[in-house]
């Protein structure tokens, strides 16, 4: 269990491996280099997601679609049901879905600037999501043993901590990245 979260492997076979261009800064390091927005990120997350979608969309709405369609699924297509365009949907999305909101800009800066994942984002990330689903299986389990209950808020509240931290430099990280405007390539990348 614990090597998956020292693994900072890429996904295997994912397209954005290949890409040669890295991110200015990684996540780990982002809080010192921005740390107003890493605030604001931890302590305000919806603003961080409306904010940033904003400004990496050219600072208008037009080409929005809920979570620019990387969460789709079979049921749901992003851009068909009233989001493209609409102001009022990147508001719901910033406030009812923050940690995918966020996640989804940062692929579109990274599909945008052709950057490749960093393996330690990848732990940050990994560990994240780690904690996350620790605390559903024990707020479950604490539901049918008494016993739990205590040790389940403790980790709710742990995995509550490590999103905020996590927001707050994924924030930082895709400011970062969005005030450099975009990077010319030193080589085109390969084809797909």
């Amino acid at each position: 269990m614990v090597c998956c979260l020292l693994d900072s492997s890429p996904i295997d076979g994912h397209a954005r491996n290949d890409r040669r261009g890295t991110w200015a800064t990684g996540m780990i390091d982002a809080p010192c280099k921005e740390p107003a927005w890493c605030c604001l990120g931890f302590f305000c997350p919806a603003c961080t997601v409306y904010l940033l979608r904003k400004e990496s969309l050219g600072g208008t709405i037009e080409g929005y679609v809920c979570c620019q369609g990387y969460m789709d699924m079979c049921c749901f297509r992003a851009g068909t049901m009233g989001d493209a365009d609409n102001e009022c949907c990147l508001c719901l999305e910033a406030l009812c879905c923050p940690g995918l909101g966020a996640s989804a800009t940062r692929l579109m800066i990274m599909d945008q600037k052709e950057l490749m994942p960093d393996p330690c984002d990848n732990q940050i990330i990994r560990c994240q999501n780690y904690l996350q689903c620790l605390a559903c299986i024990c707020r479950i389990g604490a539901i049918f043993m008494e016993e739990l209950r205590e040790a389940s808020e403790l980790i709710q509240l742990a995995a509550d901590l490590v999103f905020l931290t996590v927001m707050g430099c994924m924030a930082a990280q895709t400011k970062i990245e969005l005030n450099l405007g975009q990077r010319p390539q030193a080589e085109p990348p390969p084809p797909p």
